[in-house]
């Protein structure tokens, strides 16, 4: 009995190992396979056999040799087998994203919505663009939501929101009820740190701390790799202390150039100019932004800090000046990365959130075959 669950064991490990590659390469062969895990063929052969039965690699064509030898078949991870969503709702629009189970990005879409819009306003618009982006719902396998304010482990943010109305809506309920698919939800800041990890400077690292510097200000983390939510899902909430001064950096920046998410644009390239206002206030953002870093920083002693948000664009203009401050403050300095994903962080970081819906409930001990969940 015990070399018989030995053997399963063997079996199981061997087939998550070569779908793990398969995931992380474009194509390859058994014997590519073989190489790059340390496996037997017969054992890769057997792996690979298992992973076609349940549906989860397809064919990516032969390979070529330049010695004259047969043609090997090569395999790829058949991301193409679902369609996954990433939807980032925010105060000025909502963007959609859609992707295969890989999280390539196949589809993009951005609607602006006015600030004071109610919940059901501000979701009329996010059915709008899903139903504009997809033409079998049946194809869905999953939908990550990103909102701003804390998020709870009923996918609600009952602290706060700056959504007008948005502290008892239920998205989980909601557009589980409207397509029938598993809605993941999560706060806009830590979503956006899971695409960095996958996708951006941050891949590779385990102990991150990122600061999102848009309109609003936050911060989250990963320690060991795991994202940090705490309890009610507010940890990284710094910028709820005064003293931090996050809550008024933003609106200090823009002085009298109007609204925020313009206004910061128009306040960095005022500085970038020369403009001795806009200098100035450039200077009081970065030290008010490394204060609340220097929370982070001193509590979790990241590796890496990385800058996101819209004011990234301009990192050349206050970054210097963030790093300065911060070195002041901390006991050992991170390095500073600056994103480099652009203006749709979020919406992929929500799409990440569906990604790893996927991995928890077909990726398990007992491989699931691939097929749309129903409800």
């Amino acid at each position: 009995m015990a070399g018989s669950l030995d053997s399963g064991h063997v079996r199981r490990f061997n087939i998550h190992l070569v779908l793990r590659h398969l995931r992380e390469a474009e194509g390859s062969t058994a014997s590519e396979l073989a190489g790059a895990t340390g496996l037997s063929r017969p054992s890769v052969n057997g792996a690979l056999a298992e992973l076609e039965r349940l549906g989860w690699i397809a064919s990516a064509g032969m390979s070529t040799t330049d010695l004259g030898g047969r043609p090997a078949r090569r395999h790829r991870f058949h991301a193409s087998a679902g369609l996954l969503l990433g939807v980032d709702i925010g105060v000025h629009g909502v963007r959609v994203v859609v992707g295969d189970l890989s999280g390539t990005l196949l589809d993009e879409r951005v609607a602006g919505v006015a600030p004071e819009a109610m919940p059901d306003a501000r979701l009329a618009v996010v059915d709008a663009l899903i139903d504009a982006m997809v033409n079998d719902p049946g194809r869905v396998w999953a939908m990550g939501i990103a909102v701003t304010g804390p998020v709870d482990s009923s996918g609600r943010t009952a602290l706060f929101s700056p959504l007008p109305g948005w502290a008892e809506v239920d998205l989980p309920q909601r557009f589980g009820r409207r397509f029938g698919w598993p809605v993941l939800v999560g706060n806009d800041v830590k979503v956006a740190l899971l695409a960095e990890r996958q996708w951006g400077v941050a891949d590779g690292v385990d102990d991150v701390a990122f600061v999102l510097a848009g309109a609003r200000i936050g911060a989250a983390a990963t320690v060991g790799g795991m994202l940090l939510r705490g309890h009610g899902g507010a940890a990284g909430e710094v910028g709820a202390l005064p003293a931090v001064r996050w809550g008024r950096a933003v609106r200090d920046l823009v002085g009298n150039e109007g609204a925020l998410v313009p206004g910061m644009d128009l306040a960095f390239r005022a500085a970038a100019s020369g403009e001795r206002g806009a200098l100035a206030r450039v200077e009081r953002f970065a030290d008010d932004v490394a204060t609340g870093a220097a929370a982070v920083t001193l509590m979790l002693d990241p590796e890496v800090l990385v800058i996101g948000g819209r004011a990234a664009a301009f990192a050349e203009l206050w970054v210097p000046r963030f790093s300065a401050s911060l070195a002041a403050q901390v006991l050992r300095m991170p390095e500073i990365r600056i994103s480099t994903l652009g203006g749709n962080h979020v919406a992929r970081g929500a799409l990440r959130l569906a990604m790893l819906d996927i991995e928890r409930r077909f990726f398990g001990d007992e491989l699931v075959a691939a097929r749309a969940p129903r409800p």
